[in-house]
């Protein structure tokens, strides 16, 4: 029996955790990312999206192909919608015109669980509430899940769009200006300050990149569905509660530094994961520890 094949587009925290659970017993794996050591194994490509040579000279047929990439994050200081639509949008645009044609060609998308919802009308939020981006991080997010789901209606592509919530990790060290957690830990290893924007009652969900991986892997063994799936633990934490939990975890206290809250905080959000949990008889962990 051959092996099913697999191609990961992006390897940062997202990419390198779904290709570290993937079983390479049973997937022919492939990762293209312009952050792969030129030294790295067979099967990872150096390359940007927009490099199309280099995904032209690959078998895609009989392919599912993971797109974790994403350039810049929300609320970023240079996030610009030009930004994004050159940088994320137009490229994935090309990804899905050479894939359209491809015999049994599959997209697994990674979209936004927090910055493509906006602000909740009712929680937990479930996939068909109304998508009200409030950054343009998000807005691009909203632009290729459309753009997915139109190529579908028009070519018959399969896909998988997946809304992660916080997916969060205590080793993992992004060196951006993103991920509760992981700027919290930063904090504590290089006794540095942490600013807190508003009081600390905002509340998020936030799941685990071993859950959220897990989950990954089991649509990967799942026929394509053709719909959007919320993945989260469906518990939300307020920010005041994950800085006490990682000061007990650490045993030491974090210099916090209050700052004004920011127009496009949101005061809570939590995902409804009740389809994800029916469709691939799948339970994420509910607590941080």
């Amino acid at each position: 029996m051959s092996k099913k094949k697999i191609l990961i587009i992006g390897y940062g925290f997202v990419g390198q955790n779904i290709y570290k659970k993937l079983d390479k017993n049973l997937f022919d794996v492939i990762v293209l990312s312009p952050h792969i050591e030129d030294n790295s194994e067979i099967g990872f490509i150096r390359a940007k999206l927009q490099d199309l040579p280099s995904l032209k000279d690959l078998d895609l047929e009989n392919t599912s192909i993971i797109h974790t990439a994403h350039v810049g994050y929300p609320l970023h200081d240079q996030d610009t919608l030009y930004r994004e639509v050159e940088e994320n949008l137009n490229p994935f645009l090309l990804l899905l015109d050479l894939v359209k044609d491809k015999k049994n060609c599959r997209i697994i998308y990674i979209s936004s669980g927090g910055a493509i919802y906006g602000k909740p009308q009712k929680l937990p939020v479930t996939e068909s509430h109304v998508l009200q981006p409030i950054s343009f991080y998000g807005l691009c997010k909203k632009y290729m899940e459309e753009a997915l789901h139109l190529y579908s209606m028009q070519f018959g592509l399969e896909y998988d769009i997946v809304r992660p919530s916080n997916i969060y990790d205590f080793n993992w060290k992004t060196g951006k200006k993103q991920g509760l957690i992981s700027a919290l830990v930063k904090s504590i290893e290089e006794k540095t300050s942490f600013y807190l924007w508003g009081d600390g009652s905002a509340k998020k969900d936030y799941i685990h990149v071993d859950c959220f991986s897990e989950a990954i892997t089991k649509i990967v063994d799942t026929k394509a569905s053709n719909t959007i799936f919320n993945v989260s633990a469906n518990k939300s934490y307020s920010t005041k509660e994950i800085i006490n939990l990682v000061e007990k975890k650490y045993e030491q206290k974090i210099n916090i530094i209050q700052k004004e809250v920011k127009n496009q905080d949101i005061s809570e959000i939590r995902l409804d994961n009740t389809k994800i949990q029916n469709h691939i008889k799948w339970k994420p962990k509910t607590d941080i520890f």
